[in-house]
């Protein structure tokens, strides 16, 4: 029963952050900067061939490509969604989607920390109604609306010992924007610092697959990203 308003709760908030974002958009209230430049660059690459070129910034990079400001390949898994309705439209509810979905980690998360469906539900309640997701959702189109996706699932897989889930979703988030490699280091520092005892308890049998690594693995990628 849960899980079934949780579902309800991620449709009620795509379908009411679709509609109003699209109707800002009709109202010709968005900016070049960032949707137009986005919009452009999707097109340019799907009709042209061009590598998400677009000329919102021709000043700062002389490729005139997206990638010469950011290296953000999640860019070429957005495509096929934007190829289905090669619109402005799709990018505004591509974004309320993923933003929409960081619901359900947060849910994952206080459900097994507080050991309570009913505090999952408000939790998750409180990120949909949070003005802060709101006001990301609201402003245009940016990757940055990405990263609770990616982070609260990282969190959770972390917490659950699922390795590999909790890899890719921090190589998500480097893909993402690569100045989340400095935001990962400091997420490093705060996972050791959270599983401070289990740590030290690897160390001491040197278990080689444990908690340590991936925070390991987080400093050393993030490093490579950096460079």
């Amino acid at each position: 029963m849960s899980e079934f308003l949780l579902m309800l709760m991620v449709i009620g908030y795509v379908i009411t952050f679709s509609y109003f974002t699209i109707m800002k958009h009709y109202a010709f209230r968005t900016n070049a900067w960032d949707v137009g430049g986005f919009a452009q660059a999707f097109w340019t690459t799907l009709r042209f061939g061009k590598v998400f070129e677009y000329n919102v910034e021709f000043y700062l990079t002389s490729s005139k490509s997206f990638f010469g400001i950011h290296f953000s390949p999640i860019l070429y898994a957005v495509l096929p969604f934007y190829a289905l309705y090669p619109r402005t439209e799709t990018l505004l509810i591509i974004q309320t989607v993923i933003l929409a979905l960081a619901a359900l980690p947060v849910y994952l998360l206080a459900r097994d920390v507080l050991n309570s469906r009913l505090a999952g539900l408000v939790f998750a309640a409180s990120y949909l109604l949070s003005p802060l997701v709101q006001g990301v959702n609201w402003f245009d189109f940016h990757l940055e609306a990405f990263l609770p996706l990616e982070y609260l699932y990282a969190l959770y897989f972390m917490r659950k010992n699922k390795y590999l889930l909790y890899a890719a979703f921090i190589a998500l988030t480097l893909v993402t924007l690569e100045q989340m490699a400095i935001v990962n280091l400091f997420l490093a520092f705060s996972l050791l610092f959270i599983y401070k005892k289990e740590v030290l308890y690897e160390l001491r049998n040197k278990i080689i697959r444990g908690k340590f690594s991936l925070i390991l693995f987080t400093v050393v990628i993030s490093i490579i990203w950096l460079n």
